[in-house]
């Protein structure tokens, strides 16, 4: 249990702004808003925060966020808010200057791996020559800003073992010249091709990697987050830093965790006030700024109408694989030739999955014998299942308050001004004016919760101040 935290001089906000300057937290919890006088006589208060007129919100919720390649990202050069390509030229001449020369484990250069590239209103596109000029021999990959489109130079593609006669993959596209030779520009899941290259470059995922990625989350006032890595290393790797209480995650899951769902002991909703599983996450189709977005009608700057990833009739049997695994589904659908396969999809399942085949009854058994004569036991659902007593939130708050402090709703008659905070309603509850985007109805965490929607509420993480308004971060 924690000491009691007061954070003074300060402007609290949820949603809107609260009166009073003063916010008292014990054991994770805010239990008082008010004037800064109205606490004064909180004895038990061992740690005071000055916000110096900074703004205090609840942790906000980052609802859609990959954190594994976030937090390796956050150690290579980055290419954000590059207004044209020359810009972004620059920053990797600065980057390849700062390289050893010594080649890595396999003998060759160490890639050059860097991501946030953004080529609207670019003077040229991304092309494979504008990057040779710099690194002729040491392969270079960038990852565009939304990790949906790939630009490698000669060496990465010959790396790769990508050439002219390379076919595109199920998903996924090359860009190529007037020739049919790779241009250097790599869409959607021809990105695999490059992922063996890429990880001889890539910083290793350890808890350090992790833990400083949640700080800088700290820095901007998130304390949760839904994650849509959907490997099962990545799952173990979110739950250790959820069980670091480093951030509350909501882990989404992939197709091949479902499938495997029962021998890991998986399932859509399960978990605790820190860590909790969510949905089976999907891909429709790609992104508008890289073209990959499936439309009905052609793109105005680009041939073609993007790129279907999943059919309607795909992403069905997928949202039968998960009902029946006991997962939600959360479907990535940007154009609207994808959103129509999506609700396709969702509507060709409203009913449910399509009834499974029924065995042939079993042949009729042979009359048996009546019991013997004699006394016997019986046992029902309602005899065998003990009885356990839930109580409310508000009563246990007020006993793990009355161990420190007094109640907070005593300590408002003794002091005016102050308000008690009404603890939250059975099961923590997700922030919903401090997420990032708007999440799907909140269930109460202490029933099982079979939803994609928010996180319980970030209850046991501090407030946060800063001086800027309460904005996304």
């Amino acid at each position: 249990m924690s000491a009691p935290l007061l954070i003074v001089n300060g402007r609290p906000w949820s949603g809107r702004p609260l009166e009073g300057d003063a916010v008292l937290v014990h054991d994770g919890r805010i239990v008082a808003v008010g004037p800064a006088p109205a606490f004064r006589d909180e004895r038990a208060v061992q740690r005071v925060i000055d916000a110096h007129g900074g703004t205090i919100t609840p942790g906000l919720v980052d609802a859609h966020i990959h954190l594994v390649p976030w937090a390796r990202a956050r150690r290579q050069p980055d290419l954000d808010g590059c207004a044209s390509r020359e810009e972004a030229l620059e920053r990797v001449r600065a980057a390849l200057a700062a390289l050893a020369d010594e080649p890595d484990s396999t003998g060759e250069p160490a890639p050059l791996v860097g991501r946030g590239w953004d080529d609207a209103g670019w003077e040229a596109p991304p092309e494979a020559s504008a990057l040779d000029a710099l690194a002729p021999e040491r392969p270079v990959l960038l990852h565009r800003h939304d990790f949906h489109a790939l630009w490698a130079n000669t060496a990465a593609l010959r790396a790769a073992g990508v050439s002219k006669a390379t076919p595109d993959p199920e998903g996924g596209v090359f860009v190529r010249g007037p020739g049919g030779e790779p241009s250097g520009l790599v869409r959607e899941h021809a990105v695999r091709m490059f992922l063996a290259l890429e990880e001889r470059a890539a910083p290793a995922v350890d808890e350090a990697l992790l833990d400083q990625a949640a700080g800088a989350l700290h820095a901007e006032g998130v304390t949760a987050v839904h994650d849509f890595q959907r490997t099962q290393a990545d799952w173990e790797r979110m739950r250790s830093l959820a069980g670091r209480h480093k951030l509350r995650v909501l882990q989404h899951v992939g197709l091949e965790q479902v499938a495997d769902a029962r021998r890991v002991e998986l399932r859509g909703g399960e978990g605790d006030a820190w860590f909790r599983t969510g949905a089976l996450k999907l891909f429709a189709d790609g992104t508008l700024g890289s073209r990959t977005a499936a439309m009905l009608d052609p793109y105005d700057d680009t041939p073609g109408r993007g790129m279907t990833l999943l059919t309607a009739d795909e992403m069905a049997r997928s949202i039968d694989r998960a009902a029946a695994a006991g997962f939600s589904v959360a479907i990535h659908a940007i154009g609207d030739a994808a959103v129509r396969h999506a609700l396709d999809a969702i509507g060709s399942r409203r009913g449910g999955p399509p009834p499974p085949a029924q065995p042939p009854p079993p042949p009729p058994r042979p009359p048996q014998p009546p019991p013997a004569r004699g006394r016997g036991a019986s046992s029902t659902s309602s005899s065998c299942t003990p009885r356990i007593g839930i109580a409310s939130p508000r009563s246990a708050l007020r006993r793990a308050c009355s161990r420190s402090t007094r109640s907070p709703t005593r300590r408002s008659r003794s002091a005016p001004g102050a308000r008690a905070v009404r603890s939250p309603t059975r099961g923590a509850r997700c922030s919903r004016p401090a997420s990032r985007s708007r999440s799907a109805p909140t269930r109460p965490s202490s029933r099982r919760w079979r939803g994609s929607g928010s996180l319980p509420r970030s209850a046991g993480s501090a407030p946060t101040a800063s001086r800027s308004s309460p904005a996304n971060a």
